[in-house]
Formats: structure tokens, C-alpha cells, sequence
């Protein structure tokens, strides 16, 4: 959990999704906007029910606050990362053993892209927060390579 920049976000496993409520509830004392990350959301993964469908509830549950927030103009948005090379995935590839060649060719079969993200998403979402993205609220930003424009 970090608090910088007038952006609060949430970036942990999903059994913790929850605890995102109290730090969003932080922001909106201190009059911010609100961002957490939650790509599975809008996805569906093999073997992944209690992980996609927490992330689901979260993006809702970041609509539900931007309208019950707004009219103290607070604003709840989404950010839904992809792929993002920042070892969240690296023990997953550790377990299946893979080399990084390995993994550049799984992302570049799954990315549209053919790489994955960089960390940079405070960087990336600086316009929505900043005054410039002051009428964006109740909405959820894809930053994933092209991955969910795919479709199935």
C-alpha cells in the first residue's frame, strides 16, 4: 500500500482486497483520488475463480465508490495492469521452471504488444489524478499490451 502523490493504491493478493475499503477510505478523507490495480477482472483464467472473481468485486466496488463519492468531488478510478515486469509473475515462471527466453516468448504469443509492461503506473495515470483528468470518474483504465482487446 503506498500514499504519494495524491493516489492511493492497492496492489496485493486478492484475499487482502478488502483492506483496499480502509486505504481508500484514507484518500477520501484526505479529499484524493483513489486508484487500485485489478486486470483479472475483466478476464477470465483457467484455475483462477477465487482470484479473478475477487478482482471483479473490486472494480465494482471502485464504481460503487465513485458515485457515492463524487458529489464531494472525489474520484475513484481503476487501473486494470497486465503483464507488468515487476516480479509479481516471477514465481510463477520459477515453478514452471522457465528461462527468460522462456517467458519473452509466452509474452510475445499473449501480449499483442510483444513485451510486457514496465512499472511506470504512477507515471501513466499521473493525467487522470492531475486536474486534467478532473471530469474521469467511476472508470477503469486497461494498461495491458493489448491483452483484453484480444478477447477470447
Amino acid at each position: 500500500m503506498s500514499d504519494h502523490d495524491g493516489m492511493c493504491f492497492y496492489a496485493g493478493t486478492p484475499d487482502a482486497s478488502v483492506n483496499w475499503v480502509a486505504a481508500a477510505g484514507r484518500c477520501v478523507a484526505k479529499r484524493r483520488s483513489a486508484s487500485h490495480s485489478c486486470c483479472p477482472s475483466l478476464v477470465g483464467e483457467p484455475s483462477c475463480v477465487s482470484y479473478d472473481s475477487t478482482k471483479s468485486a473490486v472494480l465494482q466496488l471502485s464504481r460503487q465508490m465513485a458515485i457515492d463519492f463524487a458529489k464531494d468531488g472525489i474520484r475513484i478510478n481503476c487501473a486494470c495492469p497486465g503483464w507488468i515486469d515487476a516480479g509479481f509473475n516471477d514465481p510463477i515462471f520459477d515453478d514452471a521452471g522457465m528461462s527468460a527466453q522462456e517467458i519473452d516468448d509466452a509474452v510475445r504469443l499473449a501480449i499483442p504488444l510483444n513485451r510486457q509492461g514496465v512499472p511506470r503506473r504512477r507515471r501513466t495515470l499521473g493525467r487522470v489524478r492531475s486536474d486534467d483528468g478532473s471530469y474521469i470518474a467511476g472508470t477503469s483504465l486497461v494498461i495491458d499490451g493489448g491483452f483484453v482487446a484480444q478477447g477470447e
